[in-house]
């Protein structure tokens, strides 16, 4: 009997081990397999985590580049809305003591069409941040702006005469009576200041496109500082 309680408790012992080892085996698999899972969920919830991150840092990298931009274009609206002032106050400056020196007046007239309507190395970067809208309203403005070369030009002629240059200076020409050429100022003053009211709209159209595009990018920015 001693040895049946023996035997049949070494079955037992071994039955339990058995048993104990198949659980054990069976939990390990299962732990590796949870850990598989978990790794791979870290693992996607890192990635996804830096490509937030990484639009995150890109939004407000462009929003920072629009701002400048924006801030940009409207400094270089100002600038030419003063440059047309200048041209206009000396135009009408009747004593030659204040007026500005005829060559200045005649470079800068004569820069116009050239550098004074051509965007500044920052604007020209970002330009691709504008909308088709905002960038048409932007050249629409500048064109406004180089209408103002030829009457202008033509008013500069006639207070400082023509260019010292100027291959007509020595030559038989037709002079204008007195009344043709106030005529022709005339003329030529009702352009000039036209072009100033008519860039002058441009010029707020263009701003108001511009708000536009900011009032777009608004809610990027408030999506993007969690409001």
């Amino acid at each position: 009997m001693l040895q049946t309680l023996i035997t049949t408790l070494t079955s037992t012992a071994a039955l339990s081990a058995l048993i104990a080892y198949f659980a054990a085996r069976t939990g390990a698999k299962a732990s590796i397999n949870s850990a598989i899972i978990s790794g791979k969920l870290q693992a996607e919830s890192a990635i996804d985590q830096i490509e937030l991150q990484t639009k995150k840092e890109r939004s407000i990298f462009l929003l920072k580049e629009q701002t400048e931009l924006y801030s940009d274009v409207s400094e270089w609206m100002h600038d030419l809305e003063v440059y047309i002032d200048d041209v206009i106050a000396d135009i009408h400056e009747s004593d030659r003591a204040k007026s500005k020196d005829a060559r200045s007046m005649r470079m800068k007239v004569d820069d116009i069409p050239w550098g004074s309507s051509r965007p500044s190395r920052a604007i020209s970067r970002r330009m691709y941040l504008l909308s088709d809208r905002t960038r048409e309203a932007l050249y629409r403005a500048i064109n406004e702006f180089t209408n103002l070369h030829n009457p202008a030009q033509g008013l500069i002629n006639d207070k400082y005469g023509p260019r010292p240059d100027s291959p007509i200076i020595n030559s038989e020409k037709y002079e204008p009576s007195n009344k043709e050429r106030e005529s022709r100022r005339q003329e030529f003053l009702s352009s000039i200041h036209l072009c100033k009211i008519d860039f002058y709209k441009k010029k707020n159209e263009l701003f108001r496109c511009l708000a536009e595009d900011i009032n777009q990018s608004n809610p990027g920015r408030e999506k993007l500082e969690g409001r």
